[in-house]
């Protein structure tokens, strides 16, 4: 039961560390390190928070009901297809990003490596190659890939830390400008999601509430820890200006990693960035096609096996893989989208929504309760419809990191 409940966690935390992590310290860069640390705390314990609010809702549900089954039991059939649309929206949108940004790791890593030059297609077949049939053969098999890119990852972090710290700067990182804290957060609640393998998390532990909370904290936290950590590295590295700082990475749209290879110039560093982006790309896209097989196979009701299983993963994957060929540079702007809308109406005000429902209209009593009344659900949705308003803001121009 404990190799579950570690694999369990690895999936939650894998899903989470994803390609925003790569983003995060170019996003948050202006605003300086101390703010960006306040926006990732806050961003973790809403989402927490959240996730236990969603936890609570499933365990209402039979075995094997997934967002939009929970959404129609609770809100109604109108409220059900603005689930089905944002959340095929949002995980669509963020697979796009993933395809896109993981082939130009894939290329990139390659190229390095053995010289070999390949073109942005090959580089999608190529993590397809390795996506697909982990997805295809089941959760175990999922997981325990996952289990491996984690230690991947891992180990390619702690690399960098230790190589990177040397280079580190403590006067980069005494800037603060509250001014720009705003921007990244769109993109950060990205980094904090997870929230869409909790009903498979859930089935994998057949519902032990204690292992599930945990596995909902330890995802969470473990990933808090990683992006501070990594936050003091970039910013204590990159200068806020000039040739390769945070705000011409920032107009160019390339990755944290990227920046520090064009900056410091070490092939170690290099090699160690490229299986460290490599590794953050793989472990989140394992974790949101699971969700999204798990998710379509409730909604369409195709069994998850034979002629059905292969109908699903074409279902996953053609539609993002269309997009992410005729679109390469999608990496940021997916992400924003994807965290800004996606993951704050299905996250934050749904949750909310679902439990005040059920428990005050419905009197539905589960295994699971998430403790406070209605208060802290209406700041919820509150701080959802406030993070929507930013990415609005955003995208018309309002909020800015100019």
């Amino acid at each position: 039961m404990y190799k579950k409940f570690i694999g369990a966690v690895m999936i939650a935390a894998g899903t989470t560390v994803g390609a925003g992590m790569l983003a995060l310290p170019i996003l948050t860069g202006l605003a300086g390190f101390v703010p960006a640390v306040w926006v990732y705390i806050f961003s973790w314990l809403v989402m927490s928070y959240a996730s236990l609010l969603l936890l609570e809702v499933n365990l209402w549900m039979n075995e094997g009901a997934n967002l939009v089954s929970m959404v129609q039991e609770t809100l109604g059939s109108a409220a059900k297809y603005l689930a089905l649309i944002t959340y095929l929206f949002l995980f669509y949108s963020v697979c796009v990003a993933y395809l896109a940004g993981g082939s130009s790791v894939v290329v990139d890593m390659l190229a390095s490596l053995f010289g070999w030059q390949l073109s942005h297609g090959e580089g999608i077949l190529l993590l397809l190659a390795l996506v697909v049939p982990a997805l295809y053969l089941g959760t175990h098999t999922l997981a325990t890939v996952n289990m491996l890119l984690i230690a991947g990852l891992m180990l390619s972090y702690f690399f960098l830390l230790y190589t990177g710290k040397e280079y580190v700067h403590s006067e980069n990182l005494i800037h603060k400008n509250w001014e720009y804290s705003l921007f990244g957060l769109p993109v950060i609640i990205t980094s904090f999601t997870f929230q869409n393998v909790i009903p498979s998390l859930t089935a994998y532990l057949k519902g032990h509430v204690r292992q599930i909370r945990w596995v909902i904290l330890l995802g969470g936290l473990i990933p808090l820890m990683m992006y501070i950590l990594w936050e003091w590295l970039v910013l204590g590295v990159m200068p806020l200006d000039g040739p390769s700082g945070i705000q011409e990475a920032l107009t160019l749209g390339v990755p944290a990693t990227h920046a520090l290879q064009g900056l410091l110039q070490n092939p170690r560093i290099t090699l160690c960035s490229d299986g460290f982006s490599f590794c953050a790309i793989l472990t989140s896209f394992l974790g949101v096609v699971l969700g999204l097989f798990d998710f379509l196979a409730d909604g369409t009701r195709l069994q998850k096996k034979g002629f059905g299983k292969i109908l699903l993963c074409g279902l996953i994957f053609i539609p993002p893989v269309f997009f992410s060929f005729l679109y390469p540079r999608a990496f940021f702007t997916a992400l924003g989208y994807a965290g800004g809308i996606g993951c704050v109406i299905l996250f934050l005000l749904l949750p909310p929504l679902m439990v005040w429902k059920g428990r005050y209209c419905q009197k539905r009593v589960g295994t699971y309760r998430v403790k406070g009344g209605k208060i802290p659900l209406v700041l919820t949705m509150i701080v959802g419809l406030f993070i929507f308003s930013v990415q609005i803001g955003i995208s018309l121009g309002w909020i800015s990191n100019q």
